[in-house]
């Protein structure tokens, strides 16, 4: 991955507004820095799709074992959300 420093995009924030992005600040502080961009090479991104892939089976698997043996209250679920998740 290399970091390359950009100029900001004209009218950026209202880019990110028109795809629903509308925390670009946050609490009085720059949220989304729009300075710097970064490339990837075919082999990292394909390492990250499958680390994603990876972390995505097991909050599945989490997300199951939890509607499986009733674990909400342990999970902060509220119970009337439980019904919800099953």
């Amino acid at each position: 991955m290399k970091r390359i420093n950009i100029e900001p995009r004209a009218n950026w924030q209202q880019k990110c507004e028109a795809v629903g992005f509308h925390f670009y600040n946050m609490y009085g502080e720059p949220y989304w820095d729009e300075t710097a961009c970064y490339y990837f090479t075919a082999s990292q991104i394909n390492k990250l799709e499958a680390a994603t892939q990876t972390l995505q089976e097991l909050y599945i698997e989490a997300a199951e074992r939890i509607i499986h043996e009733n674990r909400f209250s342990q999970k902060y679920v509220p119970e009337q959300f439980a019904e919800l998740c099953r």
